[in-house]
């Protein structure tokens, strides 16, 4: 009988059926088979059950709240400094938006692999600088809390530091990387109410918002305080925009001192590196 290409691929068919050569298995890193499918349905639903999130680097967060000044803090703003977590798997992966030194938006992707340790996911961000490196993400408790931490490793898989970070939100808006950062520095030198004064009266009150948003005094409806200092001249004092990038656009010199929030005029030019702090326009006190 002649053997014809049909009969060949159904021998091959049946031999494959019988072998169970459908892929079934991966090897992690301590050299056991597992079924991948199991596998990374396990690690996905470990590491989003309390992954997804909006994350904001725990250095910043603490050196923020001592120094009370975004200028003074920005030291603290390198590499990754916050992360979102919005749990759009794709396969075996995951991409993770990072804010980079607070300054741009990038992403890198985490993989639902065993890593180094348990429950430290591999991800494909390398230290650029230093050949063979590498970083995984994890979990961490901390004073009963749940944290989020970066681990960097070297070409020989030691374990050279860990950079932790806090939950401050469910979500950001339009997955803004830079929105939980921001966040945390309204929420901890600016939010809440506050009594209006110029140079002789009381004149208002202004409720600062965590989200950014403020409402009670002429037409400010929204504010910005200043966390980025990259790419240009950098005045030696924290600055705040009231409606940024309004055609009602107006900005002060900021001064926090415990309670009070000073409001200075500027003078100068901030491209070419003479904007200066001037006199008190407002002084805001909490009420």
């Amino acid at each position: 009988m002649q053997f014809t290409m049909k009969h060949l691929l159904f021998a091959l068919v049946t031999a494959c059926l019988l072998a169970g050569c459908t892929p079934k298995s991966t090897t992690p890193a301590d050299g056991t088979a597992v079924d991948s499918t199991a596998a990374v349905d396990s690690l996905q639903k470990v590491f989003l059950a309390v992954s997804q999130g909006v994350w904001v680097m725990n250095d910043y967060i603490a050196d923020i709240e001592k120094t009370r000044s975004p200028l003074h803090s920005a030291d603290k703003l390198e590499g990754v400094v916050a992360m979102i977590v919005n749990g759009e798997v794709k396969g075996d992966s995951l991409e993770i938006p990072v804010s980079w030194t607070n300054h741009e938006g990038t992403s890198f992707m985490l993989y639902f692999r065993p890593g180094q340790q348990a429950q430290h996911w591999p991800t494909d961000l390398h230290d650029t600088e230093q050949t063979g490196d590498s970083y995984a993400v994890g979990h961490a408790t901390a004073n009963g809390a749940t944290q989020l931490s970066l681990y960097h490793y070297d070409k020989s898989h030691a374990l050279l530091d860990t950079r932790a970070f806090t939950k401050v939100a469910d979500a950001a808006p339009d997955n803004d990387v830079s929105w939980g950062l921001q966040t945390i520095v309204n929420e901890t030198l600016i939010a809440g109410t506050y009594a209006v004064h110029d140079s002789s009266k009381t004149v208002g009150t202004i409720t600062f918002n965590r989200d950014g948003s403020c409402t009670g005094y002429g037409k400010y409806k929204s504010y910005y305080v200043f966390t980025d200092f990259l790419g240009g001249p950098v005045p030696n004092f924290d600055e705040i925009a009231f409606n940024l990038g309004g055609d009602d656009d107006k900005r002060f010199a900021i001064d926090i001192k415990a309670d009070t929030i000073r409001l200075n005029n500027m003078v100068g030019v901030e491209e070419d590196g003479t904007l200066k702090a001037d006199k008190v326009r407002l002084t805001l006190v909490r009420k």
